[in-house]
């Protein structure tokens, strides 16, 4: 398995493995359940990720994947973690852990 480091701040490491496995698995249904569930109009959750609102409708929809700094935001802004955007994860089955570099 292949790991990739994303360095999302000074203070948070996300891991995610085999990104070229995971990203092709991305579950546009958990992107809108999620966006929902936390409140969010796709205008909202567009700013947040600095796309238009047609991206938005393109993620969710499944006409396109977001890229991970965009799943990264997106996660974080519904409360949820990145893993449990996937398909074959539960909806809160993992968690994102920060981690400290100092």
């Amino acid at each position: 398995m292949i790991f990739s480091c994303l360095l999302t701040t000074a203070l948070d490491i996300v891991i995610i493995a085999d990104m070229a496995t995971l990203m092709e698995q991305i579950d546009p249904q958990k992107l809108r359940l999620a966006r929902t569930n936390a409140g969010f109009s796709r205008l909202q959750m567009a700013d947040a990720l600095g796309v238009g609102l047609k991206q938005v409708g393109h993620y969710e929809s499944g006409y396109s994947t977001p890229p991970s700094e965009s799943l990264i935001i997106w996660a974080r802004q519904c409360g949820v973690s990145v893993e449990s955007l996937y398909t074959r994860a539960a909806p809160g089955a993992f968690r994102t852990r920060k981690t400290s570099l100092a």
